[in-house]
């Protein structure tokens, strides 16, 4: 025998309330008791409010991450650059090897420095960048190609994007966190709203019972075993018609 079982995405939770609701609009006899019907609208609408925020943070949180991409990789294009171009400076004799230690790095070290995560592509762009104002303003000549004018926007492109990145993963965050707790509150009201219809479309016969339900939202699922039942049934069916014909 079939059992119902409660919807397990928040799609299905939706169609649940939302079926039995457009049922009893259309409905003349008073299937849903009303104050339990306004609850449920009321539980309905607030559901739908938290599904369709998180989706909404969701699709943000998808775009403003491909944006950020571009700006972590331009960033790390020119802070790397620019650090080549100190170190090809430093190979021709231009720029002394004491250099280095503007930006934090050992004067010894020809290596670029790990860039590979956001917050060590702040960290160093920041040590570029000021280390490279604060050699400036003690007389140093101005390094191009690239200046620290664009390394400097790149940077600050990256940085605000990333600020921005954050801000958008903790509202998502929470609407996730939102949407959770509230899905208990959705599944009382459905389980409750599945046993009013039930008892409603209570017929001596189940078959019957369960198509009315059904046509209301209630979603019922056959056993393995009695699957396979209704699996042989058939097939026994089948070939007891080829043999009548």
């Amino acid at each position: 025998m079939p059992y119902r079982r409660l919807p397990n995405t928040d799609r299905a939770r939706m169609r649940a309330m939302k079926t039995a609701l457009k049922n009893q609009e259309e409905e003349v006899e008073l299937i849903i008791p009303y104050d339990f019907r306004m609850k449920l609208q009321e539980v309905s609408q607030k559901f739908e409010g938290r599904l369709n925020f998180k989706n909404s943070t969701q699709q943000k949180g998808l775009l403003l991450n491909k944006k950020h991409k571009e700006f972590t990789n331009k960033a790390r294009m020119y802070i790397s650059h620019f650090i080549q171009v100190v170190n090809m400076a430093i190979q021709r004799g231009e720029l002394g090897e004491n250099v280095r230690s503007y930006y934090g790095i050992d004067i010894k070290n020809t290596k670029l420095p790990d860039l590979s995560s956001d917050n060590l592509l702040l960290e160093w762009g920041e040590k570029i960048i000021n280390g490279e104002n604060d050699r400036m303003n003690k007389g140093g000549n101005r390094i191009y190609n690239p200046s620290l004018a664009l390394v400097s926007i790149n940077y600050e492109k990256f940085k605000d994007s990333y600020k921005e990145l954050k801000y958008q993963q903790e509202t998502q965050l929470r609407a996730n966190e939102e949407l959770v707790k509230y899905r208990d509150t959705a599944d009382k009201h459905i389980v409750k709203l599945w046993d009013i219809l039930e008892k409603h479309f209570d017929f001596s016969n189940e078959d019957k019972s369960r198509t009315a339900c059904s046509a209301w939202g209630i979603n019922y699922v056959y056993r393995k075993n009695e699957l396979e039942k209704i699996e042989k049934k058939r097939y026994a069916d089948s070939i007891s018609l080829s043999f009548n014909f």
